[in-house]
């Protein structure tokens, strides 16, 4: 589980599927990365136009019965808040006069 995407893996679901899913848990989490590189290939990755080519990530999430588009918008989304909520406490301090 990542946040509140859940994607299950499980042995019943086969290596092959866990495998994918893995991929898709890690992309996300790299999106938050320190290092800005695994974070640009990442973005690569996920915004990718290629459709149906294996191992990009429309592949991915046909393979797992997820609409690429939501969810490429649910990670963004999500990310943004994220980012910003940790900023929050310090962006928004009043100001003393």
């Amino acid at each position: 589980m990542i946040a509140n995407l859940e994607i299950e893996i499980n042995s019943n679901r086969g290596p092959e599927r866990n495998l994918v899913a893995a991929i898709l848990q890690r992309a996300w989490a790299d999106l938050d990365n320190a290092d800005r590189f695994i974070q640009a290939d990442s973005y690569k990755w996920i915004t990718s136009p290629d459709q149906g080519k294996p191992w990009t990530f429309f592949w991915a999430c046909e393979t797992l019965d997820l609409d690429p588009i939501a969810l490429r918008k649910f990670v963004f989304e999500y990310s943004f808040v994220q980012r910003h909520q940790k900023l929050s406490p310090y962006r928004y301090k009043r100001k003393e006069l």
